[in-house]
């Protein structure tokens, strides 16, 4: 079971975490330097916790009208250790 970031909270500022950033070979490029701000949260299941996402710079939604949703294990909080590598 992985383990999720519980203790984000709606309005914090947050980016991807370095070590999502590592995993998906993103270390390098836009990615890493993407801030957005928590608007809400999806609860998919037991495991699984999507964050709706406003990115700084970005349009607010998708294509598609539904804001951006991450899943919260891929999230840090801005300055924290956790996105250090950013």
């Amino acid at each position: 079971m992985a383990k999720h970031n519980r203790n984000l909270q709606v309005g914090e500022r947050v980016a991807y975490s370095a070590a999502f950033l590592r995993s998906a070979g993103q270390v390098v490029g836009p990615a890493g330097a993407r801030r957005g701000v928590i608007i809400g949260f999806d609860v998919l299941s037991r495991d699984t916790t999507l964050a709706r996402i406003e990115w700084a710079g970005e349009p607010p939604r998708q294509d598609d009208g539904e804001p951006w949703r991450v899943n919260v294990c891929n999230l840090a909080r801005v300055g924290s250790a956790a996105m250090s590598a950013n």
